[in-house]
């Protein structure tokens, strides 16, 4: 695996104009234009930096009134949107500006808060471990239920947000799904009571209750996106890598979905990066950018982006 090399961004991801609310420093390809046959459209994961609609991964992406909005239970109103927490997106380009036409909030964990035994004020919620990154909104407060907004970092998650939950609300964990020695459902790294089935890489959202050292499933949602996730022309993913057997021996935690083999991210492990390109069945990844670890410097960086060309300083993933 060769090392990163910087070339211009707009000459990596083709001759798109930047136009509107589009900053120069992530060159986006048009709707004119299908990848490969595929429908062409916009997927963004990312933690929600600030409102003017959204602002996230660097782009202000447009909420219009007739956007689709919905959490790992189901429908909810735009008023549940927050700062800190972790979004998927579905957009489309429109005049160079992207325009959503649904939005999930990604909570990889709801539950019952218990508190850690390692360092940097970690502590559990269905048996995973969460790190608080610095600036992070909200406390934990053990013995309580709680949303968990962040990113996966292999078996853990970096929280940005944390919100307390009523009582009734369900356990949830969200995140890349395997299968465990055993042959049973793996999310996470923790192990549920359902079977694996066939053996691939897949997000998943499980809705039951933890107890035991076991995730208790009643209902099952496969996929990040709503229809799955479909052929993309555009694709930004913030996240930590993680090893896998696979070329090129890394993947982004939670996405549920490799690189393909032609992605060489050597120099973001342990960072917290912001990945460019496209999906054709593998994330197609060209560009990546490194991302403080601090939401509070994050969300300014990503904000500044919005409007200041080169803010965030990419490098090729490829030959």
């Amino acid at each position: 695996m060769g090392p990163i090399r910087r070339r211009t961004l707009i000459a990596t991801l083709g001759a798109t104009a930047l136009t509107g609310c589009v900053p120069a420093g992530i060159a986006m390809r048009g709707d004119a234009g299908p990848l490969e046959g595929g429908i062409g459209g916009t997927g963004i994961v990312g933690t929600l930096a600030d409102f003017g609609s959204l602002i996230v991964n660097g782009l202000r992406v447009e909420l219009p009134d007739h956007a689709r909005i919905s959490n790992g239970y189901g429908s909810i109103s735009a008023s549940a949107l927050a700062v800190g927490q972790t979004l998927a997106v579905e957009a489309t380009m429109q005049r160079g500006t992207p325009v959503a036409d649904w939005v999930r909030i990604s909570h990889p964990l709801v539950g019952l808060v218990e508190r850690g035994t390692t360092a940097r004020g970690a502590f559990t919620v269905n048996g995973i471990t969460v790190v608080p990154e610095p600036g992070m909104i909200g406390q934990p407060h053990p013995g309580t239920r709680a949303a968990i907004s962040g990113v996966w970092s292999g078996a853990r998650v970096i929280a940005s947000r944390i919100d307390q939950v009523g009582s009734g609300a369900s356990d949830l964990i969200a995140g890349d799904a395997l299968s465990a020695e055993d042959g049973r459902l793996q999310v996470g790294g923790m192990v549920t009571d359902r079977a694996a089935g066939a053996p691939r890489l897949r997000y998943v959202t499980a809705v039951g209750r933890y107890a035991d050292g076991i995730f208790h499933v009643e209902t099952l949602q496969e996929g990040r996106f709503s229809r799955g996730l479909p052929w993309l022309a555009n694709l930004l993913v913030e996240g930590f890598l993680t090893p896998t057997d696979q070329s090129p021996g890394r993947r982004i935690s939670g996405l549920g979905h490799s690189f393909d083999a032609q992605a060489q991210v050597v120099g973001f492990d342990g960072v917290r990066g912001l990945f460019v390109g496209a999906y054709n069945g593998h994330f197609r990844v060209e560009r990546a950018a490194a991302l403080p670890q601090d939401l509070r410097l994050r969300r300014a960086l990503v904000a500044q982006a919005v409007s200041a060309p080169g803010v965030l300083d990419f490098r090729s993933t490829r030959p």
